[in-house]
């Protein structure tokens, strides 16, 4: 169970961050007429592209601290989702919005991985050659 203090502390890093992610650039929108050549449109394509998935990603981590502001109000913050043990605070730390532990977070990963590539053999089903 995390202390007061701790939670005061994630919580003060969830609201930096947050307002870290409404400090959210855009490119600049520049007229392909005003460009000299093919290149030119093309790295401003590449930036436009880059700039509206870096919106898109700050956006959905915003939903993801506020989530987690909320589960700090009903008293759930810090809880795993799946096992329903405390998620240690070094982790919490590190990822202030998680709402898995560790172990869970990698059993997730090492699911998704076997659905991307069903015929992987996993490092822990290897077997060493003699």
């Amino acid at each position: 169970m995390l202390t007061i203090e701790q939670l005061k502390q994630l919580k003060t890093l969830l609201s930096t961050q947050k307002k870290d992610a409404r400090n959210i650039t855009h490119t600049e929108d520049i007229k392909s007429e005003h460009l000299a050549d093919d290149t030119d449109i093309a790295a401003l394509d590449t930036a436009q592209t880059i700039s509206t998935k870096l919106v898109s990603r700050k956006q959905l981590y915003l939903k993801k601290i506020d989530e987690a502001l909320a589960r700090m109000d009903n008293k759930t913050y810090g809880e795993c989702e799946a096992c329903y043990e405390t998620i240690a605070f070094k982790r919490l730390l590190a990822r202030p919005a998680a709402t898995l532990c560790i172990e869970c977070k990698e059993d997730e990963e090492l699911q998704e991985n076997r659905k991307k590539n069903p015929n992987s053999i996993p490092i822990s089903d290897w077997e060493p050659e003699n």
